[in-house]
């Protein structure tokens, strides 16, 4: 059985959770034996494009990991500009490799277009996709939260999409949906790591016997040693791991920092680990900057790790926090929190309050509230033997190894008995 895996970046070079969940999962897979490449998709960020080719090796790697650029990328309909890249390159890339089965970590900055080559160039192949998000959902970059007041939004439809990008008419969205649809029809398994986000699909009108829930699993760390506190010392040390982006909560986190400062909180230490600052609008950079100004006692701002430094970054946190202010899906953070037996203060919603039990390994506060954040932060470094009774129900994380083994077996299942054709995911409904 030979795979491709097809992700919208390498962990190497964009170090996001859908990448290095992709990753660690084909690692995986090659170690147990199987014959699997992995494409991921470069840009001009972080790569030139090399004269008369997409494609570039990765240094170091081997034959098994392929770069393929790609810059022109409608981010609307997720469609591929350059058609070139499709119809000609990743074309003649299956021809030559022939798998028998593709999985889609994402087509971000690839093209929906790419599923259905695959099945016009590959007909007996399995086609998997993995979901991460609500991309296919939600055009407000997948984060189904309404551009207007922010509130979380819980589905779509033409109007409603209107009303947060007044750009697009009604009708774009309905086309957009069925060009979606239409690519999507092609996949034999969605995968989705979280029970809130298949819902979602399911919702939308991906097929229920196509919606398959795997956990991301994760290659095991040795443990991180607990912090030695002083007697009458706080577990306030907390440590935020990820993006810093706009949805993943920066702000509330900074505000609730603020607040505790003004308080005398002293108990309370953030340290926050941030990914690609520099990439956001100049506003939201001035908003974190001035937020950073007030809080410079109680917040220490560290550079961009790599996972090989998280075990030692763990050691200096009693808490991870994740305040994320849309959905997601399966935060890879709160696995991290976890693998490292560090309790979670996570946002009530979508698939953190999946992951993480209130109270039982964590504790939640109430989404984009600051205050509701400060008094949970402070309630985990003052309540006595809350933190010690949290880390002690913490299960283990979900491993790589059995990731790989359920995938395996869903491809051999999905290769023993091809599915029926089935109407048209559109022309069901």
């Amino acid at each position: 059985m030979r795979i491709l895996y097809v992700s919208h970046g390498h962990p190497e070079f964009a170090a996001g959770g859908a990448e290095i969940a992709s990753y660690e999962l084909f690692r995986r897979v090659v170690q147990l034996g199987y014959d699997a490449f992995y494409l991921a998709r470069v840009g001009p960020f972080t790569h030139p494009r090399r004269p008369g080719t997409p494609f570039q090796a990765v240094p170091g790697a081997g034959h098994r990991e392929i770069l393929f650029f790609s810059e022109h990328f409608d981010y609307f309909t997720h469609s591929q500009k350059e058609h070139a890249l499709i119809t000609v390159y990743f074309r003649e890339f299956l021809e030559a490799l022939r798998p028998d089965v593709v999985h889609f970590s994402h087509t971000l900055h690839i093209g929906l277009e790419a599923v259905r080559q695959v099945q016009n160039v590959l007909p007996d192949a399995v086609i998997v996709y993995t979901l991460h998000e609500f991309l296919a959902i939600c055009a407000a970059d997948g984060q189904m939260v309404r551009t207007r007041h922010h509130e979380l939004c819980d589905h779509a439809s033409p109007v409603r999409c209107n009303w947060c990008l007044p750009d697009r008419t009604p009708q774009d969205f309905f086309l957009r949906e069925l060009f979606f649809k239409s690519h999507l029809h092609c996949v034999d398994a969605f995968v989705a790591p979280s029970r809130f986000l298949l819902d979602r699909y399911r919702a939308w009108g991906l097929p229920e016997h196509r919606l398959h829930l795997i956990e991301n699993g994760r290659a095991s760390q040795e443990e991180a040693p607990i912090r030695n506190v002083k007697p009458g010392e706080a577990r306030g040390q907390i440590g935020y791991f990820g993006q810093m982006t706009p949805y993943k909560g920066i702000e509330v986190l900074l505000s609730a920092m603020r607040i505790l400062a003004g308080k005398g909180g002293d108990d309370i230490h953030l340290f926050l680990h941030g990914a690609n600052f520099d990439l956001q609008t100049a506003e939201f950079q001035a908003a974190i900057r001035e937020l950073l100004a007030a809080c410079t006692g109680n917040v220490t701002v560290l550079p961009q790790y790599s996972q090989e430094d998280l075990p030692g970054l763990m050691e200096n946190v009693d808490w991870v926090v994740v305040p994320s202010t849309w959905w997601e899906n399966s935060p890879l953070t709160i696995q991290e929190g976890f693998m490292h037996r560090r309790p979670v203060i996570c946002s009530n919603i979508g698939g953190m309050a999946e992951k993480v039990h209130d109270g039982v390994d964590g504790l939640h506060f109430t989404v984009g509230d600051p205050r509701s954040l400060a008094d949970t932060l402070l309630r985990g470094a003052q309540e006595e033997g809350l933190w010690a009774r949290l880390r002690g129900a913490i299960r283990p994380v979900f491993p790589v190894d059995l990731a790989a083994q359920a995938h395996a077996q869903l491809y051999r299942s999905l290769l023993e008995r091809r599915p029926a054709p089935e109407s048209c995911l559109v022309c069901s409904q």
